[in-house]
């Protein structure tokens, strides 16, 4: 009887050890301050993913680092992944099909965004797993407008625009503007607000809760109603810490780090929005010559996109025969239905 219970004993420590080796924390960076929002959201999805998973997944969140970016720390193994934007996309290698959905001139609206994201999102994760991270997730951030000091009514408007573009990072997106006959300035971000009091800027491209975050809008008169391109993030994590997890916790883990965070995206583009109109910004929507000018500049994009922002030509072709599904339903849903006339069966 004792060695039975000896053998017991022994059993449910093996068990309990097995249990204790499968939990699996993940270091995760994410671009956003501690006393923000995101955060607050990313926080409360990780504490969901731990419940969800009975504690078998734990997700320790990092928050930005002035001396080393997300990607880097991920690249030297000091984190297992993160939330990446941008040109962190660039710097782990993942290609530019990371960067296709922010093609600018591209999606403008939050319906056609669900449209072609529901299409294509599982088809844009493998293609970014496919080295040694795995793309989890894709968070959506909302869209960046065009917002200036001067007019933005017509096209010989947008061409004495002088646009602000980040000097830190390379000038793929500068170079891209001037390809399409506009004026890209860049400045660091620090001497924004500078360039806007002294006219050595005038315009900025970016989301409406950015201009307030900074008070950049305060500088600012015009807002274009059209977005510019869709901004978003993607949840990678190394093969390594990622392999061991389950399938139903992976998927557990992917659910919850993307709802929320877009929720409050979702949030925060309104009340950007409705802080600007109270700060008596004009929206301006696009006449018919406006909108043929942007017409020819969402064609034109697609040629002048240097080799790091292209996407792949077989994501280009799935992605422009999505938006033209959507064009086509949106067509459909404006044709009334036919009639047929009294008395006929």
């Amino acid at each position: 009887m004792a060695k039975c219970g000896t053998w017991l004993a022994g059993f449910c420590c093996l068990m309990l050890g097995a249990v204790a080796a499968r939990a699996q924390s993940l270091r995760l960076g994410v671009p956003f301050p501690q006393d923000s929002q995101e955060w607050k959201a990313a926080a409360e999805a990780s504490a969901e993913i731990a419940r969800a998973t009975d504690n078998r997944v734990k997700i320790v969140l990092s928050a930005p680092d002035l001396q080393a970016g997300t990607a880097g720390r991920i690249a030297r193994g000091v984190l297992d992944g993160g939330l990446i934007t941008g040109t962190d996309a660039t710097e782990l290698e993942l290609g530019p099909d990371a960067m296709a959905y922010a093609v600018p001139f591209s999606l403008t609206s939050a319906e056609q965004v669900d449209f072609v994201r529901r299409r294509l999102d599982g088809e844009v994760l493998a293609r970014l797993s496919a080295g040694p991270y795995e793309a989890l997730a894709i968070s959506g951030f909302g869209f960046a407008h065009v917002m200036s000091c001067k007019p933005l009514s017509s096209p010989a408007d947008w061409r004495t625009l002088r646009i602000w573009m980040p000097i830190e990072g390379e000038g793929w997106l500068a170079q891209m503007l001037k390809d399409l006959g506009l004026q890209a300035v860049r400045l660091p971000a620090n001497k924004v607000r500078e360039g806007l009091n002294t006219g050595t800027v005038d315009t900025l491209i970016l989301p409406p809760a950015g201009a307030i975050l900074k008070r950049w809008h305060t500088r600012l008169k015009v807002c274009f109603d059209v977005p510019y391109a869709y901004t978003y993030g993607i949840w990678v994590v190394r093969d390594a810490a990622v392999d061991k997890l389950t399938a139903a916790d992976r998927k557990l883990v992917r659910e919850h780090l993307t709802g929320r965070l877009e929720q409050i995206a979702r949030q925060r583009r309104q009340s950007a929005l409705d802080v600007l109109r109270k700060w008596r910004l004009e929206f301006v929507t696009p006449d018919a010559v406006m909108q043929a000018q942007w017409n020819r500049w969402s064609v034109a994009v697609w040629d002048i996109l240097g080799p790091k922002l292209r996407p792949s030509e077989s994501l280009e072709a799935l992605l422009k025969e999505q938006l033209q599904a959507f064009t086509d339903q949106q067509e459909r849903k404006a044709v009334p239905p036919r009639t047929r006339p009294e008395g006929t069966p």
